[in-house]
């Protein structure tokens, strides 16, 4: 495609603004200013006449979410990671700051929140994955209390409560979950795990923790050469894996996590902690999941 683009650029159709109302084209529709929308519009951009690409982002701050691992383990904060969206875009491209609420894929446009119809020659859907934490009995309870030991990663809302866990932890389980969906940074849950087992030995208490891996995958990662090599990790580290394990429940009172082991379901396990880290189940965006296209 880029070689497309840069061959006949000087024939490109820039970003008009129809004089019908609420509506506008491009050559390059990118819906999403996160880091992979950002990425691809700053590289198609640069190599197309302005204007010829929109970008169509609601949100005024840009965060790269891969930094959030970090802030969990006290080496970046929250603020470290995030941009006004203005100063991370493309100048050249122009910004719809607004909502994607209808794909119409067969007939090359998009309506945005505001009524914006946005028809496009290509598109680029860079919209990340919805989070569902409501989709664990418990634990979005869980998430809004001080000191329940349990905290996630995945979430601005949630992420400075990480390190506040792993500082306030005594003895007992470490509890790191991946869930029964697709989700975005697979091996995120288990940085979480390592940084984890790496402040507990910072901090003197890793002799009175069990740091437990809990995942949905049948692997501990999908790529073998990796995946062999992490199993020698967890085992010198002293990291149990459990394979084949959905977390389906959190229980605040009794401080447990309850699993199920996705081969047999109708086994379940439940398990103490003193720490849960907690990868939520993801899906595609509700937009697109109601795209009948």
């Amino acid at each position: 495609m880029s070689r497309k683009i840069v061959s006949f650029s000087t024939h490109l159709v820039r970003a008009n603004f129809s004089s019908a109302p609420n509506k506008m084209s491009c050559r390059l529709l990118v819906c999403g200013g996160g880091s992979g929308g950002c990425s691809i519009a700053a590289k198609f951009a640069s190599k197309l006449p302005k204007g010829s690409c929109i970008i169509v982002e609601p949100k005024d701050t840009h965060y790269y979410q891969p930094m959030w691992t970090l802030v969990g383990g006290g080496m970046k904060t929250l603020e470290q990671s995030g941009r006004p969206m203005k100063n991370v875009l493309p100048k050249s491209a122009t910004w719809v700051k607004e909502s994607v609420v209808e794909f119409h894929p067969a007939k090359n446009y998009i309506v945005t929140s505001k009524g914006t119809e946005i028809s496009y020659e290509y598109m680029v859907v860079a919209l990340g994955l919805d989070l569902h934490y409501d989709a664990i009995p418990g634990l979005e309870e869980a998430l809004a209390v001080n000191n329940s030991g349990v905290c996630s990663n995945y979430s601005k809302k949630y992420v400075n409560r990480t390190l506040q866990c792993v500082k306030d932890f005594k003895s007992g389980n470490a509890i790191f979950t991946f869930p029964n969906t697709p989700i975005k940074c697979a091996g995120a849950p288990q940085k979480a795990c390592y940084i984890t087992d790496a402040l507990l030995r910072k901090y003197g208490k890793r002799d009175k923790a069990k740091l437990k891996y809990r995942t949905s995958l049948p692997v501990i990662f999908g790529v073998k050469k990796y995946a062999d090599r992490l199993w020698e990790v967890c085992k010198k580290r002293d990291i149990e894996v459990g394979l084949r394990q959905e977390l389906i429940e959190v229980k605040l009172g009794t401080k447990e996590a309850v699993f199920r082991n996705i081969d047999k379901p109708s086994e379940i396990q439940t398990e103490k902690f003193k720490m849960l880290h907690v990868c939520p189940p993801m899906s595609a965006p509700e937009v697109l999941r109601k795209c009948p296209d």
